[in-house]
């Protein structure tokens, strides 16, 4: 099925008719961190999976409650199974960076992980993106063709419908909850017309 892309992405069974949330929603990690012997083309879909199954590696758990919690703090609670299976969710950097997050992704690994991206959003077509971390977001409009709508939410140009894309700080930055539900909830619950509507107080980075 995959061309370009290394590390197969996190689908959920509902993602194309999502049941609790209204758009598909595409949420872009940013690098795969494990041991050489365990990478693997599956990397994502079974950090997910098995998160699903309550047996999971406690970090990707902190990660996965906490965009989970972002998500839906104005809607109430969703249970891990109700939201995952909802989205769809891949790291953009196609290749293993290293064993931690400290190990950083070069130049060359971003540039070349752009073609990854081009295959997922076309296969899945996705009316949403949610981009985690600043640094992730700053590669991701440097390689990805965009407009801006305000300096946190972009438009991209596709063949289906408006995809709008936004960023947060990433859930391992110690992510302020109020700060930045806000923008979540707009875009991933908001009508077209009010995604472009831009922010009465701005997201700054946390750090």
């Amino acid at each position: 099925m995959w061309h370009h892309v290394k590390v197969h992405p996190w689908i959920g069974e509902n993602y194309h008719t999502p049941k609790e949330l209204p758009f598909r929603t595409l949420i872009i990690g940013e690098s795969n961190y494990t041991a050489p012997e365990a990478f693997s083309d599956n990397l994502v879909v079974n950090c997910v999976r098995t998160h699903l199954g309550h047996n999971d590696d406690p970090n990707f758990s902190r990660f996965a409650t906490k965009i989970r919690k972002l998500a839906c703090l104005s809607r109430g609670t969703l249970s891990r199974e109700a939201f995952w299976n909802d989205v769809a969710f891949y790291n953009f950097v196609q290749v293993r960076v290293g064993e931690v997050a400290r190990d950083r992704p070069t130049d060359d690994m971003w540039r070349e992980s752009v073609a990854a991206f081009g295959e997922i959003t076309e296969a899945i077509r996705p009316q949403r993106i949610w981009v985690l971390g600043k640094t992730n977001w700053n590669h991701f409009i440097r390689h990805v063709r965009h407009s801006h709508i305000d300096p946190h939410v972009v438009e991209l140009p596709s063949s289906w419908e408006s995809v709008f894309a936004w960023y947060t700080n990433h859930p391992s930055s110690g992510i302020s909850y109020e700060k930045w539900s806000p923008l979540v909830a707009r875009l991933l619950f908001g009508q077209h017309n009010n995604a472009l509507q831009p922010m009465q107080k701005s997201c700054a980075p946390d750090r």
